[in-house]
C-alpha cells in the first residue's frame, strides 16, 4: 500500500538522512566553498549510500 505507515517511516528516515548530510557538509563549510556540496543529487547519493559505507567502515576497524 503507497500511503501506509511503513511507507511514511521510510520517507522521514530518507528526508533525515538527507538533510544530516546537509548538515554535515555545511559544518564542514564544504557548501560556502563548492558547487559539488550543494549538489541535491551529490547529497541523495550520500544519504542512500551511507550505510554501505559506514558498514565496510566497520568491517575493516
Amino acid at each position: 500500500m503507497a500511503n501506509s505507515i511503513s511507507n511514511l517511516h521510510d520517507y522521514k528516515q530518507k528526508v533525515l538522512y538527507h538533510e544530516l548530510i546537509h548538515a554535515f557538509l555545511y559544518e564542514s563549510g564544504l557548501d560556502s566553498n563548492s558547487d559539488w556540496a550543494r549538489n541535491e543529487e551529490i547529497v541523495d547519493w550520500f544519504a542512500l549510500q551511507h550505510k554501505k559505507i559506514d558498514s565496510v567502515f566497520g568491517e575493516i576497524d
